[in-house]
């Protein structure tokens, strides 16, 4: 509900535990200890609560605040941020009125070996409106609703076109590329490096044996020039046989390449199909109004859950509703009539309020859309004891016990018999700040 707070007498500002000495004007704080520099005080109540580990201190408005500091302090506007008012370490006083949500007050002065610090004083309303209705609607699940329309039933169906194969070769070389054809350079380079060692090994016999023949027979040195031509001759049909294969790689790698780029067209064709099946089969309904350009002011009903998916198509329905004047209905609370010392909680029908008219409604059998919950029959009930004073209405018994839950923002029901000034009661409070409950002081959050 809030945070709890605590009635103090004085409230202290400081400076805490740190290693360096800190020095504001005459006042001067010793390493590693905590100093006060600002105290609080103030004729009205002062509460102080805890949050995030920090203390702050609460006043109510028309308080007049008297402050005491040893250091030079400003008045701080948040709002155009910058001082406002400036006290030179003396004593002084703060009048706070309805429109001061806090108090800042920050260092007029430069402190050595501390950043700019500051102490905030909340200031929270202690004026209340009572509310004695017993029929409360709850804020945050309201919702609009409209009564006896006419629903378009839109059958549709998805028709995924079938994806065309890939040409792939008889022989597996794409599933080895790497290893194929590392494997066949490595033999074309091994081969050749083996046939050209082996070539010069017999090349230099042969050399050998024609500087011999041609020392012993000058006149007839063609023998050797024939060598050498049969061994050029073999590395030229060696050197023909790399490029051939080496031709035949880089067509394997062109066939590669095309296969591949079918492969990633195929890919991105069943990521579309996987999400539009994925649309179709989800309660998302702004996807659903951009696939099917479904205007904006129509109500739509899905029915996802029931949507049949496949590899070939999709298929399915929903509804749409054309609204022109909806109406607001939120769940309710019932709070009980104090009769005699007992609580008398009064019988109603249906689980929602139109509370502009005073008509309960038994959502049963309704649509839910994304804009609003459309009810083909008209289940409304109309309980007279909302309306009149005068009107025969059926009541429950319940033991009297004390009942206090948070509708809204700053906003509390109460029912209680004990003993109070305003007691029996039972009702809703608001522009409620602070709330005293079985002898302890809550400080109710913006927030439900």
């Amino acid at each position: 509900m809030g945070h709890q707070l605590h009635q103090i007498k004085e409230f202290r500002f400081g400076w805490k535990n740190a290693t360096l000495i800190r020095i504001q004007d005459n006042f001067t704080c010793e390493a590693n200890r905590a100093c006060i520099t600002t105290r609080v005080r103030t004729k009205c109540t002062l509460f102080s609560y805890r949050q995030r580990g920090h203390v702050i201190p609460v006043v109510s408005p028309d308080c007049i605040i008297h402050i005491s500091s040893n250091v030079s302090l400003c008045l701080y506007n948040l709002t155009v941020r910058q001082c406002v008012e400036r006290h030179n370490g003396t004593e002084w006083n703060i009048t706070v009125s309805e429109s001061d949500m806090a108090v800042w007050l920050v260092n007029a002065s430069a402190i050595a070996n501390r950043t700019i610090y500051g102490m905030k004083i909340e200031v929270v309303p202690a004026t209340s409106r009572p509310d004695p209705a017993q029929v409360v609607p709850i804020p945050g699940t309201c919702q609009p609703l409209v009564t006896g329309l006419t629903k378009t039933k839109v059958h549709w169906t998805v028709n995924f076109p079938p994806f065309p194969p890939c040409p792939r070769q008889k022989r597996v070389w794409y599933d080895t590329i790497l290893g194929g054809s590392g494997t066949l350079l490595g033999l074309s380079n091994m081969v050749d490096g083996q046939i050209t060692t082996s070539k010069l090994h017999y090349t230099g016999q042969s050399t050998s044996a024609g500087l011999d023949l041609v020392a012993q027979w000058m006149p007839t040195a063609l023998k050797g020039q024939q060598q050498n031509v049969r061994l050029w001759k073999e590395m030229f049909k060696i050197d023909w046989n790399k490029w051939n294969t080496t031709d035949g790689v880089f067509k394997n790698i062109t066939q590669l390449l095309n296969w591949t780029i079918c492969s990633i067209q195929h890919v991105n064709a069943l990521m579309q199909r996987e999400r539009m099946q994925r649309v179709l089969t989800s309660d998302n309904y702004h996807e659903w109004r951009q696939q099917w350009n479904i205007y904006n002011s129509l109500w739509l009903h899905l029915y996802s859950a029931r949507t049949k998916c496949n590899d070939t198509m999709c298929y399915g329905k929903y509804d749409m509703y054309n609204v022109t004047h909806p109406h607001l209905i939120c769940k309710f609370h019932v709070l009980p009539v104090i009769v005699h010392g007992a609580y008398w909680v009064l019988r109603v029908k249906g689980e929602w309020l139109d509370a502009a008219k005073d008509v309960t409604y038994d959502l049963t059998g309704c649509d839910e859309t994304d804009k609003g919950v459309v009810c083909p029959l008209r289940s409304s009930y109309t309980n007279q004891c909302l309306k009149d004073e005068n009107a025969l209405c059926d009541w429950d018994y319940q033991k009297p016990d004390d009942l206090l839950f948070q509708l809204g923002p700053h906003t509390l029901c109460v029912v209680t018999m004990n003993q109070h000034p305003c007691t029996p009661f039972s009702g809703c409070l608001r522009n409620v700040h602070v709330w005293t409950w079985h002898n302890i002081t809550y400080k109710l959050l913006h927030t439900q």
